[in-house]
């Protein structure tokens, strides 16, 4: 397997505890060979602004780190990626209002499949999801 330089990680990295780490992206698990040890690389999505169509696909969320700086309405949205086990995702609220959350087609957040977070996201807080399977994540 070919070296990869840490900064060629373009996909959701764990922490490297050795010279391989599985990179889990949207499409699937791949391993990567890294260079450096004993670090942790997270892909993020800064400047994020939520849709003011608030209905499930809105806005989808495509890193592990994903800040919210305008949520214009309460209630304006965005969409978890689609659960695979281990994903994680960690949404950051620094809109004025409450933000609306949707998984994504056919999963689950605890409400039910396709349903909406039971509660908005109120402004200035943050919340943090790990999938468990293909299907549901957990609010941790």
């Amino acid at each position: 397997m070919a070296d990869t330089k840490i900064s060629e990680l373009t996909a959701h990295s764990p922490v490297v505890d050795t010279d391989e780490i599985i990179v889990n992206d949207i499409a699937g698990p791949t391993t990567k060979r890294a260079t450096m040890a004993n670090i942790r690389l997270d892909s993020v999505t800064a400047g994020i602004t939520a849709n003011v169509v608030q209905a499930q696909g809105n806005t989808p969320l495509t890193t592990i780190l994903n800040e919210v700086s305008v949520c214009g309405n309460v209630g304006d949205v965005v969409t978890l990626p689609t659960a695979i086990a281990g994903l994680k995702c960690r949404i950051i609220n620094n809109g004025a209002n409450a933000l609306g959350i949707f998984p994504a087609a056919g999963d689950d957040l605890g409400a039910g499949v396709n349903n909406r977070r039971a509660a908005d996201l109120a402004a200035g807080s943050n919340l943090y999801y790990e999938a468990y399977d293909t299907t549901n994540w957990e609010e941790l």
